[in-house]
Formats: C-alpha cells, sequence, structure tokens
C-alpha cells in the first residue's frame, strides 16, 4: 500500500508537471495568435526634403528624355533609309553601283585624309584632360561629347591637324565617357602624361589670359582646357600654365576686340578648333568670329527662332538701313511743316497722297467748262432770244 501510495503521488506531480508545460504553451499559442490578428502598424515614411524632390523629378525627366533621343534615332534611321530606298527607286543596276562605288571611294578619302593627319598633322591641338577631380559627371560626359564633334571636325576639315588627349591615364573617369562616343576607332594620339610634359613650344589659351592671339601657325601646339564648368570657375587653366617651361605663350582669343558686343568669352571645345583652323588659313578675325560662334554665344539670351542664322543678320541689318533711309525721305518732305505726321499702313487707303489730289483737281477743273458757257454760247443765244428785222416785219404783216 506503501508503496502503491508513493507511486500515485508520483504519478500526480509528473500529470501536474504536464499540466503545467501544456498550460503555457497553450498560452504562447493564444498570445502569438492574438498578435497576428492585431493589424500592424504601418512604418512612417521620411518626408523628402525639398532638394530631395527635385533631384528625384531631375532624374526623372533625364530617363524620359534618354528615352526620347532613343526613340527619334531609331525614326531618323529609319526615315534615311526609307529616304534611300526612294533615291534608289527609279535607278538601274548600273547607276546603284556607281553611288556604291563614290560612297566607297568618300569612305577610303575619309581615312588616308585621317592617316595623314595622325602622322603628318599640322597645326598640333591639344585637349587637356586634366580638370575632372572639379568637373561633375555630367559636365565628364560634356566633355566627352565635344571631344567627338572635334574628331567630326577632323575627317571633315580640309586642314589635317594632328589631335592630342592629355592626362589620359587609366583612373581618368574621361576614358569610359568617351569610349561611349566610339574614341576606341578614333585615330588619335593619347598620352598619359600632362601636356608640360609631352611637347614643347606650347601655347596655351586660356579665357583668363590678358595676350590676345593674333596669328595661328602650322608648326605651333595650340592647347585647349578640357574643362567644362556651368558655373564657370576663373584662373584654372592659366593657374595651371604659369611655370611651365614648355609654354611660351599663354593667350586667350580676341572676342572682346572683333566679337560681337556682349560676346562670352567662355567657348565649346569644338568652336574653339574651328575658329583656330579659319584663322589658319589667314580668315580676317571679325569674318572667323562672325561666322564660327554660335548664335548663343553672339547674342546670349535670344532663342534659336529668332536668330537662325547670319543671313538673318544681313537682311535684318539692310532692312534696318531701308528703313533709316525712308525716315529720312519723310523728313525731308515735311521740312516745311511744323512736325511730322506719322500714318500707319493701313490708313494708306484712306488718306489719298498729293499726286492723287492733284489728279483730281485737273479732273474737276475740266467739268467745270461745261457749266460755265462761253461768249460765243452767250451770243448765239442772245441771237436766238432778239427777233431780227426781217422777223419784226414778217410779224407787222401778218398783224395787218
Amino acid at each position: 500500500m506503501m508503496s502503491q501510495n508513493k507511486m500515485d503521488c508520483v504519478d500526480v506531480k509528473d500529470y501536474e508537471e504536464i499540466d503545467k508545460d501544456y498550460e503555457e504553451e497553450n498560452v504562447h499559442d493564444v498570445n502569438e495568435e492574438a498578435d497576428s490578428a492585431i493589424p500592424a502598424i504601418p512604418e512612417k515614411k521620411e518626408r523628402l526634403k525639398k532638394s530631395e524632390k527635385k533631384a528625384l523629378a531631375k532624374e526623372r525627366r533625364r530617363e524620359v528624355r534618354k528615352k526620347m533621343r532613343k526613340n527619334d534615332k531609331k525614326k531618323r534611321r529609319v526615315a534615311k533609309g526609307q529616304e534611300r530606298n526612294q533615291f534608289f527607286k527609279d535607278m538601274s543596276t548600273e547607276e546603284i553601283q556607281q553611288v556604291y562605288d563614290e560612297e566607297r571611294q568618300a569612305k577610303e578619302d575619309v581615312k588616308l585624309h585621317v592617316q595623314a593627319a595622325y602622322i603628318h598633322g599640322a597645326p598640333k591641338i591639344v585637349i587637356n584632360c586634366g580638370f575632372h577631380d572639379s568637373m561633375s559627371e555630367i559636365e565628364i560626359t560634356s566633355l566627352a561629347k565635344q571631344t567627338s564633334l572635334v574628331w567630326g571636325l577632323l575627317k571633315s576639315q580640309k586642314i589635317p591637324f594632328q589631335f592630342h588627349l592629355t592626362s589620359m591615364y587609366s583612373d581618368n573617369p574621361t576614358i569610359p565617357k568617351i569610349q561611349k562616343f566610339g574614341s576606341d576607332y578614333w585615330k588619335i594620339h593619347y598620352h598619359e602624361k600632362p601636356y608640360w610634359e609631352v611637347f614643347d613650344d606650347v601655347v596655351v589659351l586660356s579665357p583668363d589670359a590678358t595676350e590676345e592671339l593674333d596669328e595661328v601657325y602650322p608648326d605651333k601646339t595650340y592647347v585647349i582646357g578640357g574643362l567644362v564648368d556651368k558655373t564657370v570657375t576663373s584662373l584654372q587653366t592659366l593657374n595651371e600654365a604659369r611655370g611651365k617651361n614648355s609654354v611660351t605663350k599663354i593667350v586667350k582669343l580676341p572676342l572682346r576686340t572683333f566679337g560681337p558686343v556682349g560676346c562670352k568669352t567662355v567657348l565649346n571645345i569644338d568652336t574653339v578648333v574651328k575658329i583656330l583652323l579659319a584663322r589658319l588659313e589667314n580668315v580676317p578675325w571679325e569674318d572667323v568670329l562672325f561666322y564660327e560662334l554660335p548664335p548663343r554665344i553672339v547674342a546670349p539670351g535670344m532663342k534659336p527662332n529668332n536668330f537662325n542664322s547670319r543671313l538673318n543678320v544681313e537682311s535684318s541689318e539692310s532692312s534696318n538701313v531701308k528703313i533709316e533711309q525712308s525716315d529720312v525721305e519723310l523728313h525731308q518732305n515735311d521740312e516745311d511743316s511744323p512736325r511730322v505726321v506719322k500714318i500707319d499702313p493701313s490708313d494708306e487707303k484712306l488718306v489719298p497722297s498729293d499726286v492723287e489730289i492733284e489728279q483730281a483737281d485737273v479732273e474737276i477743273e475740266p467739268s467745270d467748262e461745261k457749266l460755265i458757257p462761253s461768249d460765243v454760247e452767250i451770243e448765239q443765244a442772245d441771237e436766238k432770244l432778239i427777233p431780227s428785222d426781217v422777223e419784226i416785219e414778217q410779224a407787222d404783216d401778218d398783224l395787218c
């Protein structure tokens, strides 16, 4: 009995512990179910700053423009193909083959021209690509774009100048940017060292220089700063060129002397190259700047629709001269009058000119001759009214 009671006691304790563990597990499960039933409180989103919102909006616009450019490029390619097919539509097989031969020959001529420029080109035009530390990613991309435009000039220009890029070491972020424009296929010179360690007798172009460039010589080396800064930073190219043994001159383009009033002094790299090549052919500075400067430089703030080409400028100048001449004629005609009266063109039909008034007077005067009788007509009328002697005698006979 003792042992049985003892076993019963042990069993009771064991059951109590089992029940206790079971209750704890159930309570834990119930708490988890209750927690899952309660809706989760949403995390509070951080409110963006105004500058961050602008940056996001700018990035979205950039992506949209990128897609639009890609679509436009595709459309232009399709349109070019259709135009080419239309061009070949009415041609015979021999004529089409002749066009292909001419195009192939033009490509070979460009290759020969570029090869000659690479070996014996003159003058040497160098772009200093060592300012990437002070430029943003967008500005470096703009530098790569302008460099590709200079490569396009080398292929199209008659003058085979020699094209160099300096400070193009492996870590330079400009390299991957220009590779997107196909620089791996460019026939130009790349240098890891800066220009003052590569060339002798160097002429550095800087907008902050005091001396102006006069002549361009084929045996010189002209260095253009590869600095594209939206907010212009002064003296960077000037300070870098000072104290270098290979630098013989630091000059600027004579924009203030020969350029238009209000002309900007900071130009794109490809524009500077165009000016140098034009001046190399002994073109006067006035004509060089007149034809090579873009409209945004000549007339800052003016929309392209209002300033399309230099021909528009010439036509506007000639029209202004005509207007001034007409104003002088009006003043000369009105010297006797106390003041000059201006008439709108719409009122010209309503107000008769002096010649029209004189013609009207001449037309009125002949009509007065019919209203006023002449002396002969008056005498004839009197003769009809006054009876003659014969008529009087006949009247007396009738009365008798």
